[in-house]
């Protein structure tokens, strides 16, 4: 392995561009704009020795394939990624210390519900072009760049990957250089396409009403129902994602190539963040928009701390996240350092609560992720209620909405976050998801309007 400091006069958006079309399975985590400096980083990673998909994924991405058919790894095809990756995890941290090397990866919602036992109804089965989604590589090649440094490492298995590497970042003739010292214009790509409800909007108050009687009845308490909205478009994936990353910076951001679909994550949630026997979960449940004027915007976060009806729904998903955490934790160690806090973007105030805990000796990171996966804050509590109730009333899958990305390295890190706001390109479809968390005094038509004014917001 060799890790070194390189010198590319380039910024991020330009590097993914210029290594798509040489390097197969590129992807990109873009934590550049992470409000902890130790997450502040942006990650490339490419050319996976294998990678882990389900039984029956195929390779059918015609748009920009990216080096793909280059690609000579091996392919592992299994229901459930986890016991497969728990294994190599092992196998590579007893050999040496690999840095950043590891599996990284996308898990879809669906995958969530088999950990949960909570079966797919057969009316989505028939829809679904793949099992359970999800999509995992083992990636020994990385390109680091630290944005308070403006510097990049580069983390490659030898010499000849390093020439080849050197080879597609070679910036003679090419149109989209940016160097990182001076002032650029922000390159605004306007979306040329119309998104539409997959769902009438008679429908979706009907399925809220029925949410609310569910409650009524006391068996639930809180659901998250999401929604679809679709439109054709000719971007490509890099023009979307720049745009997407451009307008909502967040910490937990991704452009990733499943073979199938390209997937847009620009998340503000963390799902889970673990260093050796150390975890923590940092729901969300609450989000205002921000003020231009200062007293304003600080009456507007004031408002969110006390807003009863945030504060309710997020003290539920932390009684979820600490109930899954101690399956997987030394009893007493989970805590909750964090409860009801104000997190500010630049667009947005969203209300966030820290749950943290130890590992017990006989569970590892990804115990824990198996543990906490899918998220409570976009299921709902109970969780198992909320997803049974859930897969009935929705009427599509979520596939990698809702999902996690992230990654597991061999020396015993891994940062995943809540895959919400977070989009797919098939061929030329765009589709975005929406939606919210239903409760008690939910209205309906507020909840509808709500759901297309953050489709609206985000585009």
């Amino acid at each position: 392995m060799i890790t070194e400091e390189i010198l590319l006069p380039l910024l991020p958006e330009s590097i993914y561009s210029r290594l798509a079309p040489h390097l197969p399975w590129l992807q990109w985590l873009d934590g550049a704009h992470s409000k902890n400096e130790n997450e502040r980083r942006s990650i490339w990673v490419w050319d996976p020795a294998e990678i882990c998909v389900p039984p029956d994924w195929e390779y059918r991405q015609t748009q920009s394939p990216h080096g793909a058919r280059q690609w000579s790894g091996t392919v592992q095809r299994c229901e459930n990624p986890f016991s497969y990756m728990k294994q190599s995890l092992r196998a590579f941290k007893k050999k040496r210390n690999t840095g950043y090397s590891g599996w990284y990866g996308i898990a879809g919602y669906e995958l969530g519900m088999s950990l949960l036992s909570v079966p797919i109804s057969q009316q989505k089965k028939s829809g679904m072009k793949t099992g359970n989604p999800f999509w995992f590589g083992r990636y020994e090649n990385i390109l680091c760049y630290d944005p308070a440094q403006k510097k990049y490492f580069l983390t490659v298995h030898g010499e000849l990957e390093k020439e080849k590497f050197f080879s597609s970042i070679d910036s003679s003739g090419a149109q989209d250089e940016a160097k990182l010292s001076g002032d650029r214009e922000p390159n605004f790509f306007l979306f040329p396409f119309s998104l539409f409800p997959k769902e009438e909007r008679e429908h979706y108050r009907k399925q809220v009403s029925r949410i609310r009687e569910e409650i009524a009845q006391g068996n639930v308490y809180q659901v998250n129902y999401t929604t679809r909205f679709q439109g054709k478009t000719d971007a490509s994936p890099q023009e979307i994602f720049n745009v997407l990353r451009e307008k909502s910076p967040v910490p937990y951001a991704a452009l990733w190539n499943t073979g199938q679909y390209f997937v847009f994550s620009l998340s503000p949630e963390l799902f889970l963040k673990g260093q050796g026997k150390s975890v923590i979960s940092r729901p969300i449940k609450g989000t205002v928009e921000r003020s231009e004027n200062h007293a304003e915007d600080e009456a507007r976060k004031t408002q969110l701390l006390s807003n009863a009806k945030d504060r309710a729904e997020l003290l539920m998903i932390v009684d979820l996240v600490r109930n899954d955490l101690g399956h997987v934790c030394v009893p007493g160690s989970v805590q909750v350092p964090e409860l009801f806090g104000v997190e500010s973007y630049s667009t947005v105030h969203h209300l966030v609560a820290t749950i943290s805990g130890e590992l017990a000796a006989d569970h590892d990171l990804v115990d824990a992720f198996c543990a906490l996966f899918p998220a409570g804050s976009i299921v709902g509590a109970p969780k198992i209620a909320a997803a049974r109730l859930i897969d009935a009333l929705e009427i599509e899958e979520r596939r990698f909405y809702t999902g996690a990305v992230g990654y597991f390295l061999d020396s015993g890190e891994c940062l995943f976050n809540v895959a919400i706001r977070t989009f797919t390109l098939e061929k030329n479809l765009f589709t975005a998801y929406s939606g919210g968390g239903i409760v008690i005094d939910s209205d309906p038509e507020d909840e509808y309007r709500e759901l297309c004014a953050k489709i609206q917001y985000l585009f």
